[in-house]
């Protein structure tokens, strides 16, 4: 019924175990864990506020219902350990001596009170966590909804309060570029009442280092002008060599997201017939299509252009 052994151990920095977590039986290997506090997924742990839960998705653990682990940032010896950067090691061993190693980056607070931005890639993986230099007085969220990393001086600006900001440089907690894709941010406060995420925002990122940007992209007829109020299109269209999917969101200068389409690549192209995902009509004004290839060889790439529509009044030639 448990047919794999799972020893949970946390060391320092300079790689000398600190604390045996656990040691017991599973359903399955560790081949991916969450690190939580009070319910928010971090990799940070603040002994004041509680211990850190480690959840392995989709294993059972004996005596358990799920598999769960705690760690209260106590060494073996019962002393607390100092304010640093550590890592937990989970290994997994099989009936036959199979191994897997799964490392978790942590960095342990003693004494944690202020904001912290996390970003989460598509997946629900913890990217980023980027400290706020204090509590603002009235917390929110406001950043670009299509942002541009992988260039230099292309820093992201994350506004968590008035006058209250964190930069962002596009990298993830091992100092790479991030890819192309849709990035959820949060904003998380911790303070005498505990952690909570007081305000969220999906981001479109696209990667513009490396070659990584589409080129060739066209819409046609940009700006889209249309009389009577209703109907109208315009085509999508991009010159690109080789297979895979093209998926296409479009946004509204607000950032609400309009529309998203699906094609092969080598179609060349999708036609828009100017309708929300809702089937309403789509305004007058700008809006931002963003487009992803993914290549049948898993890479990707991206670009971002304006589409206009104008739309006229039959009687006067008056803007709708």
């Amino acid at each position: 019924m448990y047919p794999y052994t799972l020893s949970i151990a946390a060391y320092n920095s300079a790689g000398e175990k600190v604390r045996d977590i656990a040691f017991t039986y599973t359903t399955e290997a560790a081949l991916a864990a969450v690190l939580r506090m009070n319910g928010v997924q971090t990799s940070v742990l603040a002994p004041v506020q509680g211990s850190l839960e480690i959840f392995i998705p989709g294993a059972v653990a004996a005596g358990q219902t799920g598999a769960s682990f705690m760690w209260d940032g106590t060494a073996n010896n019962g002393q607390a350990v100092a304010s640093g950067d550590y890592y937990l090691q989970l290994v997994s061993v099989d009936m036959y001596g199979h191994k897997e190693t799964l490392v978790k980056d942590v960095q342990v607070i003693k004494s944690m009170t202020g904001v912290t931005v996390k970003i989460f890639n598509s997946a629900g993986e913890l990217v980023r966590e980027i400290s706020g230099a204090g509590i603002a007085s009235q917390l929110e969220l406001q950043v670009a909804s299509i942002v541009s990393v992988g260039k230099a001086g292309t820093d992201i600006t994350i506004q968590y309060g008035p006058g209250m900001t964190v930069s962002w440089d596009g990298k993830n907690i091992r100092g790479m570029t991030v890819s192309s894709g849709i990035y959820e941010m949060q904003v998380v406060v911790c303070d005498t009442n505990g952690i909570r995420i007081d305000a969220e925002k999906s981001v479109t990122v696209l990667e513009e280092g490396g070659g990584n940007m589409l080129e060739g992209i066209k819409l046609l007829p940009n700006p889209v002008v249309v009389k009577g109020g209703s109907g109208g299109s315009q085509k999508i269209t991009w010159k690109i060599s080789g297979s895979g999917r093209a998926n296409i969101a479009i946004y509204s200068c607000t950032g609400d997201r309009v529309r998203s389409f699906s094609a092969e690549l080598a179609s060349g192209g999708v036609v828009w017939d100017l309708k929300t995902g809702s089937g309403k009509t789509a305004a007058s004004g700008i809006y931002m299509v963003v487009i992803r290839a993914v290549f049948d060889d898993g890479k990707a790439r991206a670009a971002a252009v304006k589409s206009s529509i104008i739309r006229k009044d039959n009687k006067d030639g008056n803007v709708n």
